[in-house]
């Protein structure tokens, strides 16, 4: 089930325009399936499952022929490269810092790809959200970072956060727009006259 449901979408666009009418800041949500396909970790894991149960079968059947047991080891590896794709196994799978790192980049280039950095005052803000990590990264243009600092970022990341866990995503970021709204309008208050940057939630299907 997506993270947003339209009237989700359309909650926190709505909450967007409300803090842009308040100062020049834009804000910008994506929404990411997953931040990186970590295909060489889930090939390593598929292949150790599946010769693992190759194994166990080779020890209750040890009169298998070696040829029979590399074509199940084969056949075994597709469902386990699948089995390695499923959320919570994919994170009990990849380390943190591993997870984080992808998720970082991938707020990067979402930061280049949608313009936020090309703001008349340097003012865009994104909030990029990784579901399958359950990791939140808000990346600020050079015109209010240093005013808002990390500490205020990272507030408002674990609000995301614990909203996503309590299944309340909509409200959550909704909040927490209106949260960053307030940092915004004591970092560059005035109303912004031209809307630079769209106030939709991009939704991106996983890679």
């Amino acid at each position: 089930m997506a993270l947003l449901t339209e009237d989700g979408k359309k909650q926190v666009a709505a909450a967007v325009a409300e803090v842009e009418r308040a100062t020049q800041g834009e804000i910008v949500t994506v929404v990411v399936g997953r931040s990186d396909d970590y295909s060489s970790q889930r090939l390593v894991a598929a292949a150790l499952m599946s010769a693992a149960v190759v194994s166990g079968l080779h020890s209750m059947a040890p009169v298998v022929g070696s040829g029979w047991l590399i074509v199940a080891q084969l056949v075994l590896w597709i469902p386990a490269w699948f089995l390695t794709g499923v959320a919570p196994v994919l994170r009990m799978l990849v380390s943190v810092d591993t997870r984080a790192a992808a998720v970082h980049r991938a707020a990067l280039i979402a930061f280049m790809e949608r313009g936020v950095h090309r703001t008349a005052a340097r003012t865009g803000v994104l909030l990029f959200i990784s579901e399958d990590e359950h990791r939140v990264e808000i990346l600020a243009d050079e015109g209010i970072h240093a005013r808002v600092g990390v500490d205020g970022w990272k507030h408002h990341v674990d609000a995301v956060i614990a909203s996503i866990h309590a299944n309340k995503a909509a409200e959550g970021i909704t909040a927490v727009v209106a949260a960053l709204g307030k940092d915004l309008a004591a970092a560059v208050p005035g109303t912004a006259s031209v809307n630079e940057l769209p106030n939709d939630v991009v939704m991106q299907k996983r890679g």
